[in-house]
């Protein structure tokens, strides 16, 4: 039996992804479209993939084996012809996180599954277990049944509750994917699965919902989630039955939504890098009835290269401030927190100017490279005052600002900078670039030109309860969240009069 193991970034992978590989021979597509899918996800993970082409051995045999080879202290499964989103490894990491802290005795985290079928690209929702992960100590005391040829995780998971362990359950959907097959194809061991033929009214079509989640978790108690559909896939079905249809980010999705067959109220939102890519230039915004800006200076520069929007508005992101919280007693340390991804855009060089000019203070930085020479970079010349974290998601960046003083913020272009007000939610002090627009969002004492503003900013006053409450007044997603749904209600009901609600006036 051979055992390849790699990471998809870094040298630190936060979980391990067992991969049985015994279809490559018959359905390569399918296993590179499995693997792709582990490749691709966002936070680091170490993948072993299993050949097992012939299937010499048991499933079981293979999943234990990956067990005794994992590095890491949590164990996913995935099937060779499925797929994962591209943030199935952090949702389960995030809870993982969650159980570890608070010392749990949780020996599984799984999420439920949408079933597709390949030729008809159907899909539909079971509230059914994915295998999802398990820590490693639990595997190896308990491996799996090594003489089943099928069913193996089923039989896992009810005798696992027969010994009393303890799973967690996600109700999400969009992260794992069971490819169904006719009956008369291959086998599956699903059950019987009804597809939904009838598409939802609304539509939202993203391929990251980092920012979408909030607003779709609470859409779904005015309307039903019996209503609503999420997915980075599209069918011409889905598309011209849908009464109202939101793309999240304008890319080749929000093209391809833009020239589609149907008669949706499309709403479009649009963030900030993708105003400065090559899809703007295939889009008429103008064929979307709400075009949502998160920040003045965005808009004003898409109008200003593109024309006019009839259908603006600018309305920022929320923040979940139950997601972070203010410790009453944190107090000023000589400890700056930055948040993001390590590239150029984000100002790193500028970064280790900073750094190097100011010796006494301690840069910690929570994030991952997007350029190999950036990263071949900070590993050969960073300042020995410059220390590098695994990126951090949810609740583990939370833990990351609680012992940080300051954030500070390095880019030449934001559209808001939702990690500097997830900083401002936790008491940190806010130190932001001057970017174009950065003094509309935040107080211009918080915004720098040059070294000397920076060191002003360290050295004045301290009020970590001040920061949070900038938030709450201004960007809680309690307050911004109605704004949204006023727009996803005005597209079911096509006679609203969209002047008259003058939504393009609303400021955070």
């Amino acid at each position: 039996m051979k055992l390849t193991s790699k990471n998809n970034f870094g040298e630190n992978p936060l979980l391990s992804f067992a991969i049985i590989d015994s279809r490559s021979d018959k359905h390569p597509g399918w296993v590179s479209q499995a693997i792709n899918s582990l490749e691709s996800q966002c936070i680091p993970i170490e993948i072993i993939v299993i050949d097992n082409i012939g299937r010499g051995h048991t499933i079981g045999e293979c999943w234990n084996a990956a067990s005794r080879e994992a590095k890491c202290d949590w164990v996913a499964f995935v099937g060779d012809d499925d797929l994962c989103s591209y943030d199935y490894a952090r949702t389960l990491f995030d809870w993982i996180s969650r159980i570890e802290n608070r010392g749990a005795n949780i020996v599984n985290v799984a999420t439920y599954m949408t079933f597709f079928e390949n030729e008809s690209e159907r899909r539909t929702f079971k509230p059914q277990q994915s295998t999802g992960a398990w820590r490693k100590s639990y595997l190896l005391e308990h491996p799996f049944n090594e003489k089943l040829k099928s069913g193996v995780d089923r039989e896992y998971i009810e005798e696992s509750l027969k010994r009393g362990a303890l799973s967690l359950i996600l109700e999400y959907y969009f992260g794992y994917f069971y490819r169904k097959y006719p009956k008369d194809y291959d086998y599956s061991c699903a059950g019987e699965v009804t597809f939904i033929e009838e598409p939802r009214d609304y539509y939202f079509c993203t391929s990251n919902r980092i920012f979408l989640d909030p607003i779709t978790k609470r859409f779904k108690k005015t309307v039903g989630e019996e209503n609503i559909i999420i997915s980075p896939h599209t069918t011409p079905e889905m598309i011209k039955e849908a009464k109202v249809i939101w793309v999240e980010w304008a890319n080749e999705k929000a093209v391809e939504i833009q020239n589609a067959d149907t008669k949706a109220y499309k709403i479009l939102r649009l963030h900030a890098y993708e105003a400065f890519y090559d899809d703007m230039k295939k889009l008429d915004l103008n064929k979307f009835d709400r075009v949502i800006f998160i920040s003045d200076y965005i808009k004003n520069y898409v109008e200003k290269q593109y024309g006019k929007v009839k259908g603006a508005v600018v309305i920022p992101n929320g923040v979940e401030l139950d997601r972070f919280t203010l410790n009453p007693d944190k107090k000023k340390n000589n400890k700056i927190g930055f948040a993001g991804y390590l590239t150029r855009k984000k100002g790193i060089g500028e970064l280790f100017f900073i750094a190097q000019s100011l010796p006494e203070y301690e840069f910690h930085l929570a994030g991952r490279y997007q350029e190999d020479d950036i990263c071949d970079f900070m590993q050969s010349r960073k300042p020995d005052n410059v220390f590098v974290h695994d990126w951090k998601y949810g609740d583990s960046l939370n833990d990351f600002y609680q012992d940080m003083s300051f954030i500070l913020n390095t880019s030449l272009r934001e559209s808001q900078g939702m990690t500097i007000m997830e900083g401002l939610s936790c008491g940190c002090k806010p130190i932001i670039r001057n970017w174009i627009g950065s003094d509309k969002i935040y107080d211009q004492k918080w915004i720098y030109r040059n070294l000397d503003d920076i060191k002003n900013i360290l050295d004045s006053d301290f009020n970590p309860q001040e920061y949070r409450n900038f938030v709450e007044e201004k960007f809680n997603i309690d307050n911004i969240y109605p704004k949204l749904e006023t727009i996803l209600l005005e597209g079911k009901e096509f006679q609203t009069d969209l002047n008259e609600l003058a939504l393009s006036e609303v400021k955070p």
